[in-house]
């Protein structure tokens, strides 16, 4: 008994010592944060004193670990009596900043909540996170998230800025060359020798490489700059991978229908920018789809809704919502300023499909409806009236492209008051 005692302590004296080894060693790699210096104590010359620790009565200098018992108690010195530093505060803060990084569901909140974690803890003179974004011969540059050193956080660029606003990845060779590899470009001169100082990161979500980080500071970043970088992109990184895996159909890459439930309230907020343009929400469904399953077999179907999906893409700009709502329908959600803008963009998807030679299946075509979003909508609501158009499609000919406010206009479909509906399911 004597020796399983003997054993246990011995154990837990190695786990100890163990445990010991990894707080010098965090404290070590944290010493030298020049701005939260004073929180943990530096003297002169930025030497780094850590902290004493506080001694139990009748502790030895060599921290014995109960080999000798206090000198006024009855018994060995144990962990718990121990005491330790207190957490940094400025290590608390760190953590406290990367849980709401990881806490949103919503991308332009992580986005943006990254971009502000960064530029705490570095103070730059300009961080910025681009999206590149377009045909991937002529990418751009969209601004998710900004900060300038003097301003705080700066105004992104919308995300239905047109393609041809926004500057293009070739023109700014640097970023050109970040965005291909995988190594950050770092310690660029903007002016001279002296600085300021340019680094660039190149940005992806598991194979899919979307963005990339500007980062422009007054010195050239420290190792432990640097490490706190990598560490919270990585975090980032790992963060849009989960979103995207939540967010997409497994299938075809686009948004899927939880995602648009979520989504479809953002365009019934009004904003500043929305005047003179407003949301409308097209449901395009995939004509006669059963008998390409009959007929050809699933494997044939699901490569049918890979290529829609693809057609979708270049059909639409980089800022319309593109959702695969289940089974062979597809909504879309995009801003227009009037009926006209939007019903060509709907016919021009409509026509590029019918062109399209599918492998082994042919011609495919669809019949589209759309519809304004309204102020007092929900998503349920304006999805049915889109699907009232498509059904006036499906029983006109089909590959057609309906709006639905056009069919009120004729009196070929009549108003039907849903927005007060909840659906269920």
């Amino acid at each position: 008994m004597r020796r399983c005692k003997e054993s246990e302590q011995a154990e837990q004296n190695q786990k100890h010592d163990q445990t010991d080894q990894g707080l010098a060693k965090a404290w070590a790699g944290i010493k030298n944060v020049d701005r939260h210096a004073a929180s943990i104590g530096h003297g002169e010359n930025g030497a780094y004193h850590r902290p004493a620790l506080a001694k139990p009565p009748g502790t030895c200098d060599d921290r014995c670990r109960g080999r000798h018992s206090s000198a006024g108690g009855s018994g060995p010195i144990t962990r718990t009596n121990l005491l330790l530093p207190d957490t940094p505060p400025f290590m608390s803060d760190l953590i406290g900043s990367v849980a709401n990084l990881t806490g949103y569901r919503d991308r332009d909140l992580i986005d943006s909540t990254f971009v502000s974690v960064l530029g705490d803890w570095l103070d730059p003179m300009r961080l910025n996170l681009y999206r590149c974004v377009g045909d991937g011969s002529d990418l751009r540059l969209l601004l998710q998230a900004g900060m300038a050193k003097g301003q705080g956080m700066v105004a992104a660029d919308p995300s239905w800025t047109p393609l041809e606003a926004l500057p293009q990845l070739s023109s700014r060779p640097q970023f050109e060359q970040a965005f291909a590899q995988d190594e950050p470009l770092l310690d660029l001169p903007l002016r001279d020798d002296d600085g300021p100082w340019l680094n660039l990161f190149a940005v992806w979500a598991g194979p899919r490489r979307f963005g990339i980080i500007e980062l422009v500071s007054e010195q050239p970043l420290l190792p432990v700059q640097l490490r706190l970088v990598t560490g919270l992109l990585r975090i980032y990184r790992n963060q849009i991978t989960l979103l995207d895996y939540s967010e997409r159909d497994s299938l075809t890459g686009l948004l899927n229908r939880k995602t648009f439930d979520e989504q479809f309230l953002k365009c019934i907020e009004p904003t500043k920018d929305d005047w003179p343009l407003s949301w409308w929400l097209g449901v395009i469904d995939i004509d006669h789809f059963k008998r390409v399953n009959d007929n050809f077999g699933h494997l044939i179907g699901d490569e049918v809704l890979l290529l829609v999906a693809r057609l979708l893409r270049s059909a639409f700009r980089q800022s319309e919502q593109l959702y695969r709502f289940g089974g062979e329908e597809f909504i879309v959600l995009l801003r227009a300023e009037h009926e006209g803008e939007a019903m060509l963009a709907f016919e021009f998807f409509r026509e590029q499909l019918a062109g399209f030679k599918f492998p082994q299946v042919g011609t495919v075509t669809a019949s589209v409806g759309f519809t304004r979003v309204r102020a007092m909508d929900n998503a349920s609501s304006a999805v049915d009236r889109g699907d009232r158009a498509v059904y006036y499609a499906k029983n006109h000919g089909r590959n057609q492209v309906h709006s639905h406010e056009a069919l009120l206009r004729s009196e070929e479909l009549l108003e039907v008051d849903n927005c007060g509906e909840i659906e269920l399911f």
